[in-house]
């Protein structure tokens, strides 16, 4: 039985992934649990944590380093040093970014069994998304235990010949916003969201719209879904409202790219529950995020996924997400198709709110 958990935590959707799990672990009187941020997004996560209630989290300050390369490196002795102070009994990550493959490898190296949850994602494109598909993979290697998201996701890891200590829980994106639409009917979380973002709240169809993969900044990705919603807009009358992402290089040149659009509504990166308050508003999504594909079905939002392939199959084969691409005629005709749905999604193929429960019982049997 685990004691002394530590949970890594780099970007802003670990942060809601991770935070139902901090939750139930907090729950166990027997178990101190540490909350290390690695500080890859910096103050956002800070905002998420603040959100679910999750209090005495270790920031480390947020990154400077221009290239990936040097990036690990500094993430990985970071977080070395601050495991061989702690003395942790087991490391928990999520997802495939920077700061979950680090955090496995430090584990590794100082000879700490790794939970991965979110385990078993594959595109089968070791660049694509990049560098997300192969930080999976390796993390995959360096852990003990596998909570797997979903069926597929259990065969992947069997087929790579990992067989032990897999568990199908779920996905704890479902268990976040389950929690979160639950807070923001609270007194303490009356955020008067209507009033904050009077240009939002007051446009009238919208699609919401977040394009931040790595493998999107040099495609013409950019412009070809500016070109899609530009022709959506004259076609359906759907304004577009833009959620930048908090990469200061990423959000410069979109909104360079966006001068003079008036039919695009730009907003900065959205507090986690604004930004539930902007999902719900709006009348369907497009991005190339793999959290928001599991956000949306929880709120009956249809989604149109623009990458050329995701590992969250469950919603396209739901219907309730629709693969779009890259190319501006492909983004416009899964726009109008999805449009034109009816969203009254009955069941969400990503989980049922008990995810982070399933994963913290198999934790502390072990």
């Amino acid at each position: 039985m685990i004691s002394r958990p530590l949970v890594v935590i780099g970007t802003r959707p670990e942060a809601i992934k991770l935070a139902p799990v901090v939750l139930e672990l907090r729950k166990n009187t027997a178990s101190t649990t540490h909350v290390l941020c690695t500080g890859q997004h910096g103050d956002v996560v800070r905002n998420v944590l603040e959100f679910f209630g999750i209090e005495n989290a270790i920031y480390l300050s947020e990154f400077k380093e221009p290239d990936l390369g040097s990036r690990y490196a500094e993430m990985l002795m970071r977080l070395d040093t601050y495991i061989k102070d702690y003395q942790p009994d087991s490391i928990i990550v999520q997802g495939d970014t920077l700061s979950t493959f680090c955090g496995a490898m430090a584990g590794y190296l100082n000879q700490i069994p790794v939970a991965h949850i979110e385990a078993g994602l594959r595109s089968y494109d070791t660049y694509s998304p990049f560098p997300e598909e192969m930080n999976r993979r390796l993390v995959g290697q360096l852990s003990k235990w596998h909570f797997a998201p979903a069926d597929s996701a259990v065969k992947a890891l069997l087929k790579e010949g990992i067989t032990e200590q897999v568990y199908m829980v779920g996905n704890t994106a479902v268990d976040a916003i389950e929690l979160a639409v639950s807070r923001l009917h609270t007194e303490r979380w009356d955020l008067n969201l209507d009033a904050k973002h009077t240009k939002i709240s007051k446009a009238a169809p919208y699609v919401l719209v977040t394009i931040h993969r790595r493998e999107n900044w040099e495609n013409n990705a950019i412009d070809n879904a500016l070109i899609a919603l530009k022709a959506f807009h004259e076609a359906k009358g759907y304004i577009s409202v833009l959620c930048l992402h908090p990469n200061p290089d990423l959000s410069e040149r979109i909104q360079k790219k966006i001068s003079g659009c008036s039919h695009v509504i730009l907003c900065d990166a959205l507090p986690y529950p604004d930004f539930i308050w902007a999902m719900q508003r709006s009348k369907l999504i497009l991005t190339d995020s793999g959290g928001i594909q599991e956000e949306a079905p929880s709120l009956q939002k249809p989604v149109c996924v623009m990458r050329e392939s995701t590992e969250r199959n469950e919603g396209l084969h739901a219907e309730m997400a629709r693969l779009v691409g890259i190319d501006s005629s492909d983004i416009l005709q899964g726009l109008i198709e999805v449009s034109e749905l009816n969203t009254a999604f009955t069941t969400n193929p990503y989980g049922d709110g008990e995810t982070a429960s399933r994963i913290c019982s198999r934790l502390f049997q072990d």
